[in-house]
């Protein structure tokens, strides 16, 4: 993402576009919060706590560094999500990238949920599937 346009300026012929939607250029904001395929893995990861993305990126942002300061375990649940959720998003941009393969938003989304319940305590669990 961020070497592509140092090869650019060598000349390398790299597309500046985002690998998976091909519509805006790449940055690690578009990819993480503005890319409509990252957009729709996090509507539905979202919507197992019953909530809807932020509208702006950068109030998500803010919003996951202030939960991450909390020991609320809605909190914690939230900022496991976001985190696999980038990691997610950063394995399928390498996926398009280097094997030209993307999984659907839904499958990715039922992934991220599925390792985070593996990693909460019971409590916080009952948050994510109820």
């Amino acid at each position: 993402m961020w070497k592509s346009s140092r090869l650019n300026v060598w000349n390398a012929n790299i597309s500046p576009m985002c690998k998976i939607c091909n519509q805006q250029i790449k940055t690690s904001k578009h990819l993480f919060f503005n890319c409509g395929y990252s957009c729709d893995v996090w509507k539905q990861v979202l919507s197992h706590l019953q909530r809807h993305p932020l509208a702006d990126s950068n109030l998500e942002l803010e919003f996951a560094i202030k939960k991450a300061r909390s020991t609320k375990s809605i909190d914690k649940v939230y900022v496991m999500l976001f985190t696999e959720n980038v990691y997610d998003v950063w394995l399928q941009r390498n996926s398009k990238v280097f094997r030209n393969s993307l999984s659907p938003p839904n499958l990715i989304a039922k992934e991220i949920v599925f390792r985070v319940s593996c990693r909460c305590s019971e409590l916080e669990r009952h948050l994510l599937i109820s």
